[in-house]
C-alpha cells in the first residue's frame, strides 16, 4: 500500500522543480546569468531530490522500513532483479530519450568543470559550434517534470488507493 506522506513529499520537490522552471522561463532580461545559472542547477537538483524519494517511496511501499536506496542498482538489491518497479524501470531506461537518462546527463554534465573561454587569434578565426551541454531548454525541463510525475501517479495507481 501506498504511503500518502512519501507520495507527498516527492510531489513537493517536483512542485518545487516545476516553480524554479517558471522562474527560469522568465525573460533572459529579468535575472543576471548568476541566477539563471542558480535556478538551472537547483532545479537539476531538486529532479534529482524526487528522484531519489521516488526509489525511497518504492522501496517502502515494497515493505522495506527506512531504506538506503540512492540509485535502481541499489534497488534491484533490494528488491530482486524479477520485481515488478525495478523492471519497469529498467524498461524505461530502454526506451530513447527517457527522463532518467535525462536527468542522469544533467547531472553529469552540473559535475564537471566548464571548459575556458579562449579568445580567437585573427589567423586561425574558424566557424566553430560552442558546446553548451546537453539541452536544458524550456520543452525538455518540463518533459522530464511532467514525465517524473507520470511515473510517479502510474507508481500510486499500481499499489493502491492511499
Amino acid at each position: 500500500m501506498i504511503d500518502a506522506k512519501w507520495h507527498v513529499l516527492v510531489q513537493e520537490k517536483l512542485t518545487l522543480a516545476r516553480s524554479l522552471f517558471r522562474q527560469l522561463d522568465q525573460e533572459v532580461a529579468v535575472h543576471s546569468a548568476l541566477e539563471r545559472e542558480s535556478l538551472r542547477e537547483g532545479s537539476v537538483l531538486m529532479l534529482e531530490q524526487a528522484r531519489l524519494l521516488l526509489l525511497q517511496h518504492i522501496a517502502r511501499t515494497c515493505q522495506h522500513k527506512d531504506p538506503v536506496v540512492r540509485d535502481l542498482q541499489e534497488l534491484r538489491a533490494l528488491l530482486g532483479e524479477d520485481h515488478a518497479e525495478v523492471a519497469l524501470l529498467e524498461s524505461l531506461l530502454e526506451q530513447r530519450d527517457n527522463w532518467w537518462q535525462t536527468l542522469d546527463g544533467w547531472l553529469a554534465w552540473l559535475r564537471r568543470p566548464r571548459p575556458g573561454k579562449t579568445r580567437p587569434q585573427p589567423d586561425n578565426i574558424i566557424a566553430v559550434a560552442s558546446n553548451d551541454g546537453p539541452d536544458m531548454g524550456p520543452e525538455q525541463r518540463h518533459r522530464v517534470a511532467d514525465a517524473m510525475a507520470a511515473y510517479l501517479a502510474e507508481f500510486s495507481e499500481r499499489h493502491g488507493e492511499w
